[in-house]
């Protein structure tokens, strides 16, 4: 029988664990909705209170951990959310690209949720670079459960709506038993790589650099600390003039002197 007792105690230790795991800060306000989501897992789980929870944290319990992680992360995301970056990179990025007669382009989605960021990405590039440009996309988050939904690349037809007229064409539509739904076409998907990977640790996906970083809303759920120490570990990943997305209502003020500002949320790699 799970117990629904939920204490002060109890939010200050799973605050001070998810700040450990995963560099996330957690404010008194956020209380209700820790104890809120704690509860509801509980309900489901076997582990059968949170002193039980707490247990299994100290414990290291890999599994344990890595389902609370998911637990405390937010995963809200759109198609085409802040569109202005996409706008960036159809106007100006692209045709900087045509210049240089640039063969490859390699994008990471340091924090892609439930995929929408990234098939955008594609989409975008896959209608305007030139035929003869390839890219990869690599789409990681510390949450394994959004990785799963963004994988399978299935969302509710209701989100058809997020994507402008001219990409529409890249989404397959459901028929029958599958009516309601639609599936991001092969060619879109295939361009993606995904992988679990938590942004505050020390090893960072593979040695490759990149032409662009998206690293957009999750700079509001850590302190300036971390953020600093993220921005080194994100000015080392990108090639020399990349380029850095953020959130439009996130700061990195604090290391500007690793990047320089190109308009509101946007920065280029400085050389330090």
């Amino acid at each position: 029988m799970t117990s629904d007792r939920f204490t002060d105690e109890d939010f200050l230790f799973l605050k001070e664990k998810i700040f450990q795991l995963a560099g996330i800060t957690l404010t008194e306000k956020k209380k209700d909705l820790v104890k809120s989501r704690v509860q509801s897992f509980l309900r489901k789980s076997e582990i059968g209170s949170v002193d039980e929870l707490k247990q299994e944290l100290q414990n290291s319990n890999p599994a344990v951990i890595q389902k609370f992680v998911n637990l405390m992360t937010t995963n809200k995301t759109d198609f085409f959310r802040e569109s202005k970056h996409f706008d960036y990179l159809i106007y100006e990025l692209i045709p900087q690209w045509k210049k240089e007669k640039k063969t490859e382009i390699k994008i990471w989605c340091s924090a892609s949720s439930t995929g929408e960021e990234p098939y955008t990405i594609a989409m975008v590039l896959l209608k305007h670079l030139p035929k003869n440009t390839s890219f990869k996309i690599l789409a990681t988050d510390i949450d394994t459960q959004v990785l799963r939904k963004a994988q399978n690349g299935v969302y509710p037809i209701s989100k058809s709506s997020e994507i402008p007229e001219q990409y529409q064409p890249f989404l397959s539509k459901g028929k029958k038993n599958v009516e309601g739904w639609f599936k991001v076409a092969d060619e879109i998907h295939s361009k993606i790589s995904f992988k679990q990977h938590n942004l505050i640790e020390n090893t960072y996906p593979g040695d490759e650099l990149f032409e662009v970083i998206f690293c957009r809303n999750v700079l509001i759920y850590f302190e300036r600390k971390t953020i600093n120490t993220l921005m080194e570990k994100l000015h080392l990943s990108l090639k020399p003039h990349g380029h850095l997305f953020i959130g439009h209502s996130e700061s990195i003020s604090g290391t500007q002197h690793l990047f320089a500002t190109i308009q509101p949320a946007v920065f280029r790699k400085a050389s330090v």
